[in-house]
């Protein structure tokens, strides 16, 4: 039903909440690029926000970490 504001329970019922991810903790370039490279495997992210958001090169198609390309990006 969407959001609900001061919805009534009674004892027994179940409840759940579902939010929105945490923002993180520290800066995005700082993140290990294997780790991005999980999240994206894991659809959590495309290959776009791995490169903008946490400066991590990754190949399209087998999404092969670029190591080079990847310094390079976190260079700037």
């Amino acid at each position: 039903r969407g959001k609900l504001a001061r919805h009534p329970l009674k004892r027994g019922d179940l409840v759940r909440i579902v939010t929105g991810t945490g923002g993180g903790w520290g800066p995005p370039h700082g993140r290990d690029p294997a780790l991005v490279r999980d999240d994206v495997s894991k659809g959590f992210l495309t290959v776009e926000e791995a490169r903008d958001g946490y400066g991590v090169a990754l190949e399209p198609v087998s999404l092969e970490l670029d190591e080079e390309g990847t310094r390079r990006l976190r260079g700037r």
